[in-house]
């Protein structure tokens, strides 16, 4: 009975296998099997064409080509073009990593996968870079177009420059004397001995009250016009009275000593009145001063017509470096100017004495 029974079942397998050759279905899954095992074997040739080709010489094509952007960032462009560039150097960024990490999965798993990750990340770069380029394009239009005189803005300006004006930026002129540039719409000058003066000073008349005026950059009126400067104004309230005359022997960057010896050459001119004109940081040395007009030179260096270093080089850079700048001090975390002055008082003391 139990033969029969499995006779019965051999038999009925055996038709139901032959259904399924005669339908194909079988075949199928065979194949579908053998399809896996034959997939590895496709794509190792394609997996070493990629190795020996394109895959090793984009990295390094990649690595040539930042290089070069970061050199050009660095030391030839400005404004504008340095943000284009940048876009352009954080998408090659994102390919060299992307190609960096397609040829470790390819010798580890002996695959040629794509994730769709990188194409989310280099949209959102693209993005970003696009903004920043934009608005250094809007910082770099108002500023080429707006001048003005920051106690009297014009009507109809809606929204005060962000940045320092182009007008209000440095540049050289010849007047005839050791140097002279524009800076905030102002003429400066220094002659040899780096006053502000274009004409020697004559022997001093008998009749006149000579006052000599020492000191630093506000001494010498920097960011001002010459009949602005202090001296000027002081010597205009004097002559309405007296038969005086003020020089204004202000030095820019000049400290205590380097006055010193200015006032110990001071004999020469016939003074009849010495006047020195303090400023705080005037008893640091050169290499202990913390930047001069340090907020009103954040956009370009004075004298040299040129913006100095990336964040200088850019409106934004400008832009959020002074309110970085702010939130800092606010936070205690930086010193202010007066700060800066006092850190070591104590072992300079004797020089405030």
């Amino acid at each position: 009975m139990s033969s029969n029974v499995d006779r019965r079942s051999v038999c009925s397998a055996t038709r139901t296998s032959s259904r399924l050759i005669k339908s194909g279905k079988l075949t199928v899954s065979f194949n579908r099997q053998q399809n896996v095992g034959t997939r590895s074997s496709r794509q190792t040739p394609r997996i070493r064409k990629r190795l020996g080709t394109d895959t090793c010489l984009l990295p390094v094509l990649y690595l040539l080509l930042l290089t070069l952007g970061v050199f050009l960032v660095t030391y030839v462009t400005h404004g504008i073009a340095i943000w284009i560039i940048l876009s352009l150097l954080v998408l090659l960024a994102l390919r060299l990593a992307e190609s960096i990490v397609d040829l470790a999965v390819m010798l580890v798993r002996h695959e040629c996968r794509q994730s769709p990750l990188w194409k989310k990340l280099r949209v959102s770069a693209t993005a970003l870079m696009c903004t920043f380029t934009l608005f250094e394009v809007f910082l770099e239009l108002q500023a080429s177009t707006v001048d003005y005189d920051p106690n009297h803005l014009p009507p109809g300006l809606l929204l005060p420059p962000l940045t320092l004006p182009k007008a209000w930026e440095s540049r050289p002129v010849d007047i005839g004397v050791n140097v002279a540039y524009v800076w905030h719409t102002h003429v400066h000058v220094f002659d040899s001995e780096q006053f502000r003066a274009t004409a020697t000073l004559s022997p001093r008349r008998a009749d006149v009250f000579r006052l000599l005026v020492y000191g630093d950059s506000f001494t010498y009126g920097f960011g001002v016009a010459e009949q602005e400067a202090y001296p000027a104004v002081l010597e205009r309230l004097l002559q309405g009275e007296f038969s005086v005359e003020v020089v204004n022997l202000g030095v820019y960057a000049h400290n205590t000593a380097e006055i010193l010896r200015e006032i110990h050459r001071s004999r020469l001119l016939e003074p009849s009145l010495l006047v020195y004109g303090v400023c705080l940081n005037d008893y640091l040395h050169k290499e202990q001063a913390p930047n001069r007009g340090a907020r009103s030179l954040f956009a370009s260096d004075p004298g040299s017509g040129k913006r100095t270093g990336l964040v200088r080089r850019t409106r934004i850079g400008m832009f959020f470096g002074e309110r970085i700048d702010d939130v800092r001090m606010g936070l205690g975390s930086k010193a202010d100017y007066v700060g800066n002055v006092l850190v070591g008082f104590k072992d300079r003391k004797q020089a405030f004495a």
